[in-house]
């Protein structure tokens, strides 16, 4: 895998991880490539202990989809959000406390709506 699919892919080894119970105590992850073993992933614990995991594969000559939802809409709802919490925050700074609170009502409610 090259690095450009491994980087489009790093959502789903992120996922894969967290379902190994690799979540909160990863120190570091290295990934590497060799002819002998294959694609190597290897995960070093905060308590010191290293894992490897070698992950095989046979090649294809079709496009492998992998089964991952799309991430595009939560990143468009975070940054929607931001935007108008910002606006919010600069509405309260300047003391328009009216739009600043109807900024924070909307928040509110798609905070709730997610």
């Amino acid at each position: 895998m090259n690095q450009n699919d491994y980087d489009a892919n790093s959502p789903i080894y992120a996922d894969c991880l967290t379902r190994l119970g690799f979540s909160n105590d990863v120190l570091g992850m290295s990934h590497y490539c060799t002819l002998q073993r294959g694609e190597v992933i290897r995960i070093c614990k905060t308590n010191g202990m290293r894992f490897d995991l070698i992950i095989s594969a046979i090649p294809s000559n079709e496009n492998a989809v992998l089964p991952h939802k799309n991430v595009d809409e939560g990143i468009n709802k975070v940054n929607d959000f931001l935007f108008i919490a910002i606006q919010a925050l600069g509405k309260l700074m300047r003391k328009d406390y009216l739009i600043s609170a109807h900024l924070s009502h909307r928040l509110i409610q798609e905070s709730l709506a997610l």
